[in-house]
């Protein structure tokens, strides 16, 4: 997306790990980063890394908004996904 795009809205019919949130608590002042990932994506474990990095040395400055999007049917299971989001 580009900077100053409308937001899309977010599916309120998902299950919300974290808190369900919608475009009014996101669109003012701060960056969004949507991040998509999924459980058996390595590359999105590691690509995680440098987000958490990011929300600890720009703290309040920005909204991370993580979606999880399943590559496979072993990636729909719960477990994995919350495990995943404790690391």
């Amino acid at each position: 997306m580009k900077l100053r795009t409308k937001l899309p809205s977010f599916p309120m019919d998902t299950r919300w790990i974290n808190g369900q949130i919608n475009n009014d608590r996101l669109i003012g002042e701060k960056p969004v980063l949507v991040y998509f990932w999924s459980v058996s994506c390595s590359l999105c474990g590691g690509a995680y890394n440098n987000v958490r990095l990011w929300k600890e040395k720009y703290k309040e400055n920005f909204h991370v908004v993580g979606i999880h999007m399943p590559r496979s049917r072993d990636d729909l299971f719960e477990k994995p996904i919350l495990d995943a989001i404790q690391r």
